[in-house]
């Protein structure tokens, strides 16, 4: 005989009865579920405001950048000046006339140098060189001049 018959227990079994078509447990897993939902929906918003500022600030400085290569371009070649000191000194143009040939060196220094460290070094050669400042939009007088009117060499500092 299987079992042992022999000891019956006088305990009450309790049943749950299930209403619906969802299973035992089913509530307790949805609430944990909107509870990491949320915790990761916080998380999410704090990264994704750092994302978009982050690309605020990338495209701020794109265009200073860009804005310091025409300046520089265009006193450059004012100055009479040919050939810029360094190549990304002066904004890309592309010619169909003239097809760019560029030393692989040359390529991999650009490409290792971010927006910032360029934006820097252009702002740099035109502050020193023409006494210009691309926040002010002002070239002035001599370097002491520029010290004295020009706030600072970055656009945090003009704002």
């Amino acid at each position: 005989m299987v079992g042992n018959y022999g000891a019956v227990s006088d305990a009450i079994i309790l049943v749950l009865a299930c209403v619906g078509k969802s299973g035992l447990g089913k509530k307790t897993f949805v609430h944990e579920q909107k509870a990491r939902k949320q915790q990761q929906s916080v998380k999410s918003v704090g990264e994704f405001r750092q994302m978009k500022q982050d690309e605020f600030v990338k495209k701020r400085v794109r265009a200073d950048l860009r804005k310091s290569q025409l300046a520089c371009h265009q006193l450059d070649t004012a100055r009479g000046t040919t050939k810029p000191d360094e190549d990304w000194f002066w904004p890309v143009v592309v010619s169909e006339e003239e097809p760019e040939e560029a030393d692989d060196d040359q390529e991999e220094e650009e490409s290792s140098m971010g927006d910032v460290e360029k934006l820097a070094l252009v702002t740099k050669y035109l502050r020193s060189t023409y006494f210009y400042c691309i926040w002010c939009g002002t070239a002035f007088e001599d370097m002491e001049d520029l010290d004295q009117n020009c706030p600072g060499d970055n656009a945090e500092i003009h704002d």
